[in-house]
């Protein structure tokens, strides 16, 4: 491809004047586009063969035209970054009948000024989708493609950016009227140098097009215009190498989709919205919902909305809400508050408990308030949390006042703690002959005991001996003390001593195949471990605490073992298994190995492997050092192919 395109720059040479397009600082003609006769091969599809050039931007080696570079005697202008793009394509970029609309070329010319892909160049998600030329934008209409959006056009020079950093409400034009958007940094820690950029963009010139484009795919619902987009920009991720500023977890230039559907970011592949609908966590490439207030009249962006103003740091509060944002001239002004602050946050000394702001619920109450505005907190005393297992008792608030009382917002926030005590429930019950008695009057079907108040539970046996304790402590000590700075059920457990009732003699294995055995036994109770005390299992093979011996076994031969059962009481046994190798026909593990059918089973396959090298899978190794260990009879015709596919070892 590079050397076709460098002949036609020396074919072209003598018939066109470079010295008209020279960058006279640089001596080079800053781009030249290159235009196919056929598709891209962009079109695909992605299975097959590419025998089509892709459209994009790259750089040739210096090629030195004729023509004489101006104010430089005796230099000559040069040419070397391109465009290659398809001539043909139409409204899909994919027709080979009609022409190739100008979005392709405008996308692949942000590239010749230094501007990334803004599409997640993983495939992933859709990046910015059709709201930017440097994503997908120039796909949105064949005549209009969409424009640059607020980040490209800063990158560049083109749009004046006016931070502000005070609270106040802001007004401004459609966006390619007042040409100006909004620069808001995020408060407090900011190693990843985070921003939020807002633009307003209305039916207005180039935007025209792409806002009657997202109404479309919305439904085309009455009224639908333009709106504030809310960029959240990360500048450590603008920095990864590689074109890759919207690809992963955080996006470089993530726009704040106010329906909170979420459609740009979600999984692309299989996963297409409606044509002209919109529906949560489905894929498309930007809608009207997207536009603040938009299609479901979100009007802020704060810490309790969604989507939330976040850091991408550590998720925390972002320092800034925005907030009323509306029309106030239909095409044309939009309008919106903007404050920095704190969050104030309610909450009770253990969030398990709940909180009353406003007379809402909540376990942890966080948000930035409005300076001077009245709200209420307070706690209901002696609540019980949900699985009836803790109640709470109000002692105090932090800032000293009655349980239920009024508080002044502010914009540097605070914190209201409520300091409660806590009572948690105790349970004891028994299982066999046998009861519980408590050092202290207490209810063991469920009392609530105060924390840190330790009750001390002896069993009583009646007939039948105690095993142990079980739920949410397991010990088989005879007298436990419960230290009550949590919830507690217990089980006290009365019984017999334990019987093995598994023969010595234990089902026998084959080697590779999995191997499951249940060792048994008759009474006990309480806490049942089992333990293997003496002797060994085959490679591969374990005793779980619950007597289950399980496992793949990696080598053959007779095995000896003692388990240990402790349940109420403990006794042991011992017990043999006997593992054999599999009996395999020669042919059947030739053809396993050389094709073209595969008649061994998985556990057939797991033996050849264990044998030979423990790889994971069935190779040569592994069919000679089964043919070694087993001697089976092996043709000279075999042996060839096994020689070619591997080499004798």
């Amino acid at each position: 491809m590079r050397s076709g395109l460098m002949e036609a720059l020396t074919k072209l040479d003598a018939q066109i004047d470079f010295s008209q397009y020279v960058d006279s600082t640089t001596g080079f003609v800053p781009l030249v586009l290159f235009m196919h006769e056929a598709i891209g091969g962009e079109c695909g599809p992605s299975n097959a063969p590419q025998n089509h050039l892709w459209a994009h931007r790259f750089a040739l080696p210096t090629f030195t035209t004729q023509d004489d570079w101006p104010g430089h005697a005796g230099q000559k202008v040069k040419i070397s970054d391109y465009i290659l793009q398809p001539a043909v394509g139409g409204a899909s970029s994919c027709t080979s009948t009609e022409i190739m609309p100008i979005g392709t070329v405008a996308h692949e010319t942000g590239h010749s000024f230094g501007l990334p892909d803004l599409y997640d160049t993983d495939n992933v998600s859709e990046g910015i989708g059709e709201w930017g030329l440097m994503s997908s934008g120039n796909f949105t209409t064949p005549l209009s493609p969409s424009r640059m959006e607020a980040w490209s056009l800063n990158e560049l020079g083109w749009v004046t950016i006016v931070p502000v950093t005070t609270n106040n409400t802001y007004t401004f034009d459609a966006a390619p009227l007042s040409d100006t958007a909004f620069y808001v940094r995020v408060q407090g820690a900011n190693p990843r140098g985070e921003y939020f950029l807002l633009e307003n963009r209305q039916r207005q010139q180039s935007d025209s097009a792409v806002i009657r484009y997202h109404c479309h795919r919305a439904g085309d619902p009455v009224p639908c215009g333009g709106g504030l987009l809310i960029w959240h920009v990360d500048s450590a991720q603008m920095a990864t190498p590689g074109n890759s500023v919207n690809t992963g977890s955080i996006h470089g230039l993530e726009l704040m989709q106010a329906d909170a559907f979420g459609n740009l970011d979600a999984a692309a592949a299989g996963n297409a919205c409606p044509a002209t609908s919109m529906v949560d966590g489905c894929s498309n490439r930007g809608d009207a919902g997207d536009l603040y207030p938009g299609t479901l009249v979100n009007t802020a962006l704060v810490y309790r909305t969604n989507p939330a103003s976040l850091k991408n740091f550590d998720g925390s509060f972002a320092g800034v809400a925005i907030d009323s944002i509306r029309q106030l001239v239909t095409d044309h002004t939009m309008a919106f508050r903007l404050r920095f602050g704190a969050l104030t946050v309610a909450r009770a000394s253990d969030t398990g408990a709940v909180i009353q702001f406003d007379a809402s619920n909540f376990n942890v109450f966080r948000d930035l308030l409005e300076a001077g505005s009245s709200h209420t907190i307070g706690f209901s005393d002696n609540q019980v949390a949900p699985n009836g297992r803790t109640r709470w008792h109000f002692v105090s608030w932090s800032d000293g006042f009655a349980m239920s009382h009024t508080i002044t917002g502010s914009l540097s926030g605070t914190t209201y703690t409520a300091t409660v005590r806590r009572d948690f429930k105790l349970i004891a019950t028994s299982i066999g002959t046998g009861s519980i008695t408590p050092d202290t009057a207490v209810n063991l079907a469920g009392a609530f005991i105060p924390e840190n108040r330790p009750v001390k539970l002896t069993p009583i046996p009646s007939g039948n001996q105690f095993c142990g304790w079980t739920g949410d402590s397991t010990t088989t000590d005879s007298v436990i003390t419960v230290p009550m700075q949590r919830p507690y059920t217990l089980t006290a457990s009365f019984g017999t001593g334990a019987t093995i009732t598994s023969g010595g003699a234990r089902p026998a294995g084959i080697m590779g195949a999995t191997y499951a055995d249940m060792l048994q036994i008759s009474g006990g109770g309480g806490v049942t471990v089992w333990s293997l005390i003496s002797g060994a299992l085959p490679l591969g093979v374990t005793l779980s605490t619950a007597g289950v011996v399980s496992g793949f076994p990696r080598q053959t031969g007779s095995f000896s073992y003692t388990a240990r059962v402790t349940s109420c009481g403990t006794v042991s046994r011992a017990f043999t298994l006997s593992i054999t190798a599999p009996t395999l026909a020669t042919s059947d593990v030739v053809a396993e190995l050389l094709g073209p059918t595969a008649p061994l089973n998985a556990d057939q396959v797991r033996y050849l492997d264990f044998i030979g090298n423990n790889n994971g899978s069935f190779d040569v190794g592994d069919f000679l050092a089964w043919f070694k260990a087993t001697g089976a009879p092996l043709s000279a015709a075999a042996l060839q192919a096994m020689q070619r596919k591997g080499g004798r070892q």
